[in-house]
């Protein structure tokens, strides 16, 4: 995973890199003063599913929680992410619907 840090606050992260070689992925992390593994390396396939299976479950709120704060504060984070990048903004899509109160 690259990650970029564009001002104090915000990193943005490439979540759809290309195929890395996990071997060394692992060492670099291992090697940085601080240890570090990418949790792409801790799910197989059936991991992956249990983890999405969790997160519909009712009691794991985070996952709907994080979507209706990024939803009610898309604008605002468009308009600041244009300043960053200097770009005209347009207003962001709604795309997700809370139907929770949790």
């Amino acid at each position: 995973m690259r990650t970029e840090l564009l001002e104090p606050r915000l990193c943005f992260s490439d979540l759809k890199p290309p195929q890395a070689d996990f071997r060394s992925e692992v060492i670099e992390g291992l090697r940085r003063p601080r240890k570090t593994l990418s949790p792409k390396f801790f799910y197989d396939p059936e991991g992956c599913r249990l983890f999405e299976a969790i997160c519909d479950l009712p009691e794991y709120y985070l996952t709907r929680t994080e979507i209706a704060i990024l939803t009610e504060h898309a604008d605002s984070i468009a308009q600041t992410l244009a300043r960053i990048f200097h770009q005209p903004h347009e207003a962001a899509p709604q795309r997700h619907s809370t139907t929770r109160n949790d």
